[in-house]
């Protein structure tokens, strides 16, 4: 990790911990289920409190080279953008099967 990225990883973490708890609860327990199943190097569980979830990704964005945090870090902002726009519909239809 270079100089440049400094405390990016705990930003990252904090912004991304924010949005999902911005997000309705049952939209926010899938994101967090897929959060936690994205990469194996990611050790969280989705029933972590906030803090421990938090720790898991900072430890995990700062393992990463900057470019694959970066990647990251906009592949798990738009997966939270994608359940919080999910249609009711298409969320009732998910828990039905």
């Amino acid at each position: 990790m270079t100089d440049f990225f400094g405390n990016q990883p705990a930003v990252f973490a904090a912004s991304i911990i924010a949005l999902a708890y911005l997000t309705p609860w049952d939209r926010r327990v899938f994101f967090l289920e897929w959060l936690c199943t994205h990469d194996t190097r990611l050790a969280c569980k989705k029933d972590d409190m906030p803090g421990s979830i938090h720790r898991a990704l900072k430890k995990w964005f700062a393992s990463l080279p900057e470019w694959d945090a970066l990647q990251e870090y906009e592949r798990i902002i738009s997966e939270i953008i994608w359940w919080r726009d999910l249609k009711d519909e298409t969320l009732a239809w998910m828990l039905a099967a």
